[in-house]
C-alpha cells in the first residue's frame, strides 16, 4: 500500500477575478521598483487608509529593476476613492506607474490588463472545469470507444513534447532530475500529484501513482479504470525519455474507489497490420 500524501496544500487561485454583488472591489496595476522594501512601502498606502486587500499577485518572477503589481482591494464603506489612492500611489517613489482597474460590471472584477499567460517563457490557456469536463467527459460520451482513443493518442503526443520541454528546462539533464521536473509540473499546473515509484531510464518500465487526477475525478463512480488523457500522456512521457514505444496500463483509479490512481509503464504492443 503507497502512502497517500498528506501534506496541506491549499488551492491557488489563478482567475485574477471576483464576484461579489454585495461588495465594492476595485483593482491597481502598479509597476513598482524592484527593490527591497517596495512593495512594503506601495502596500502601507492601503493599510494607513484601513483597506483590506483581498488578493495580491506579482506578473512574474523578475530579476529585473521593475516588476508588475497587481492588487485588488476591498472599498465596501470606506469613504476613500480609488483616485485618491492613485494619487497617493504617484507620489510614492517606488512606484513608477499606476492603473485603476474598475469593474467590468457591478460587482464583477477581472483583470483585462495582463496579457497573455504565460507559463515560464510559453503562451498558456487556463481551461475551468466545465469547459475541460466537456472536453475529456463530453468527448467519451460522444464517440464511445473511438473518443476514448483518440484522448489517449492526444495525452501520448502532450507527453512526448512534454518529455522535450523538460529536457529544455532541467539543468543536468538526467533522468532523474527530469522525473523530478516532471513531478513538479505536474502539479503545478493542476495535473494532478504525479509521484514516480519506480522507473527505468533506458527501457519502458515504471510505475507512478497520481493522487486527485484531474481526469479520473470526472468520472464518478465506475467499475473499471477511467483514465485515457493521463495514461497516454504518461506512456508518450517515457518513450519520448527511453527512445522505445512505450504504453502505459493504469492499474488503480479513484473512479473505482482506489485512494489513488496507479499506472505501470511497459513496453508497447504492436498491433498486427490490418487485413486490406
Amino acid at each position: 500500500m503507497v502512502a497517500l500524501n498528506n501534506e496541506d496544500s491549499k488551492a491557488l487561485d489563478i482567475g485574477r477575478f471576483i464576484i461579489d454583488k454585495y461588495r465594492k472591489i476595485y483593482g491597481f496595476m502598479i509597476l513598482a521598483k524592484n527593490i527591497p522594501g517596495s512593495f512594503y512601502s506601495i502596500l502601507e498606502t492601503f493599510a494607513k487608509n484601513k483597506l483590506n486587500i483581498v488578493y495580491v499577485s506579482t506578473s512574474k518572477p523578475t530579476f529585473e529593476e521593475h516588476a508588475n503589481l497587481l492588487l485588488y482591494v476591498d472599498f465596501t464603506g470606506s469613504k476613500v476613492k480609488p483616485e485618491n489612492i492613485v494619487e497617493e500611489l504617484r507620489n510614492n517613489s517606488n512606484a513608477l506607474s499606476v492603473k485603476n482597474i474598475e469593474p467590468v460590471v457591478e460587482g464583477i472584477i477581472v483583470d483585462t490588463i495582463h496579457f497573455p499567460l504565460t507559463i515560464g517563457d510559453r503562451r498558456a490557456i487556463v481551461l475551468r472545469k466545465p469547459i475541460f469536463e466537456a472536453l475529456i467527459k463530453g468527448f467519451r460520451e460522444k464517440f464511445g470507444s473511438a473518443g476514448e482513443a483518440f484522448l489517449y493518442y492526444i495525452g501520448y503526443e502532450i507527453g512526448k513534447e512534454a518529455l522535450k520541454s523538460h529536457y529544455q528546462m532541467s539543468v543536468n539533464k538526467n533522468s532523474e532530475e527530469l522525473v523530478r521536473l516532471s513531478e513538479a509540473l505536474f502539479k503545478a499546473v493542476g495535473w494532478g500529484r504525479l509521484r514516480i515509484l519506480e522507473y527505468s531510464s533506458s527501457d519502458c518500465f515504471a510505475i507512478a501513482i497520481v493522487e486527485k487526477s484531474f481526469e479520473c475525478e470526472l468520472a464518478g463512480k465506475t467499475n473499471k479504470p477511467y483514465s485515457q488523457f493521463i495514461r497516454g500522456a504518461l506512456a508518450g512521457w517515457f518513450s519520448e525519455m527511453t527512445g522505445k514505444k512505450c504504453s502505459a496500463e493504469e492499474t488503480k483509479c479513484i473512479a473505482k474507489g482506489d485512494p489513488y490512481c496507479e499506472f505501470h509503464i511497459k513496453p508497447a504492443v504492436l498491433s498486427p497490420t490490418p487485413l486490406t
